[in-house]
């Protein structure tokens, strides 16, 4: 699939979505109880094929009553300094993936549609290939400035979907009362800032640096763009007004 001539219509996609938020995140991390029945068997720092770094988590699905299932899952994450750097991870992704067809997720449409930004998903086959039509069995999506893969790697299909849907809702989901309230996540001024189009507001002047006990950064804006500069993070205004920017870190897994 040769998405270069793609990536220039999914920004203006999405530059034109008025409805869908604005999603930063620094500093993700999954651990072994991410995902129910499942556990945490590996974890592998790679090169992403647009430069940085992509890790990679194995899971494994907890035994079953049929012991020749083989439940494997295989979640890949990258950040990267804005929405734009997270698509042309995409396209290169999908540039290098071995089945040229993988079919585009409606935008808007079923779980996977309303939830991520751009993506990809493809179903369950069998040994000849054919749709088994049991769920997803692999999805690659943009939400913000992240990449996300999934694939079901085992003898048997893991459907992914669920999987994707709690890691949007991660990614993309403000705090909750709840962890708000125990620590885990603080919230931070400013949520709501006149600026004029164009002009640039710095949110976090030094992004912790990467590592298993820093913060997770996560910022939730409507229009405009988020984007990473050095080691700053900062907000970039559309049009003139008045701009809703959420700002939150996470002490504690969000998973």
């Amino acid at each position: 699939m040769d998405t270069h001539h793609l990536i220039d219509g999914w920004t203006a996609e999405l530059a034109s979505n008025s409805t869908r938020p604005r999603v930063f995140n620094h500093n993700l991390r999954l651990h072994p109880g991410s995902f129910k029945g499942f556990e945490l068997v590996n974890t592998v720092a790679m090169d992403a094929p647009s430069g940085g770094t992509e890790t990679v988590y194995l899971f494994a699905g907890r035994a079953t009553k049929n012991a020749k299932e083989e439940l494997l899952l295989r979640v890949g994450v990258s950040t990267h300094d804005d929405a734009r750097g997270a698509l042309l991870a995409l396209g290169q992704t999908l540039d290098n993936c071995m089945n040229p067809e993988i079919p585009r997720v409606e935008p808007g449409k079923g779980r996977l549609g309303k939830l991520v930004d751009i993506g990809f998903a493809l179903r369950g086959a069998d040994e000849a290939g054919r749709a088994t039509g049991k769920g997803l069995a692999a999805a690659t999506f943009t939400l913000g400035n992240t990449l996300v893969t999934l694939h079901s790697v085992g003898s048997s299909v893991v459907d992914v979907a669920s999987v994707a849907a709690q890691l949007g809702q991660w990614l993309a989901g403000a705090p909750d009362t709840k962890r708000i309230q125990g620590g885990q996540a603080t919230a931070f001024a400013p949520r709501h800032v006149q600026l004029k189009a164009g002009q640039a507001l710095t949110l976090v002047e030094q992004l912790p640096e990467p590592g298993a006990t820093a913060a997770r950064i996560q910022v939730l804006a409507r229009g405009g763009e988020l984007r990473r500069v050095g080691a700053a993070l900062v907000f970039v205004a559309d049009a003139s007004g008045t701009q809703d920017v959420a700002l939150y870190s996470h002490t504690a897994p969000g998973l």
